[in-house]
């Protein structure tokens, strides 16, 4: 066998064992949905006028799987919406997005309750 075709099978060894050892480690798939849901509804704001507003607007989406809004606690599912930045994520909660109603249908929500009613959801520190 020849130096060249030696190496080519020695490196293609060591890329298959490392994809291997890889694909292994990734079968860790997290919290089942059953898990994810019990966590959701077992969150509540420690704010009671916050939880009073979550507790009559955010949560009856946000505990449910169905509904397609990201599960309370569920960080995964929050990263996308954190990664286009705070001014986007909060004109998509005033005005409505996709389906969820404008202010989360929570009308005596200001801003700021918004940006910490989302941030408790996603289980992030507030800025």
């Amino acid at each position: 066998m020849s130096r060249v075709r030696a190496e080519f099978v020695t490196t293609g060894l060591a890329v298959a064992i490392v994809l291997l050892s890889l694909a292994a480690c990734g079968n860790d798939s997290g919290p089942t949905l059953a898990e994810r849901v019990r966590r959701a509804e077992s969150l509540a704001p420690s704010d009671p006028q916050l939880a009073e507003k979550f507790g009559r607007s955010c949560r009856v989406c946000h505990i449910n799987p169905e509904s397609g809004a990201p599960l309370v606690g569920d960080i995964h599912a929050w990263n996308g919406r954190f990664a286009q930045g705070g001014d986007t994520l909060l004109a998509h909660v005033r005005a409505g997005f996709k389906a969820m109603p404008g202010h989360g249908q929570c009308f005596d929500c200001t801003d700021d309750d918004l940006r910490r009613l989302t941030f408790f959801m996603a289980q992030r520190e507030a800025r």
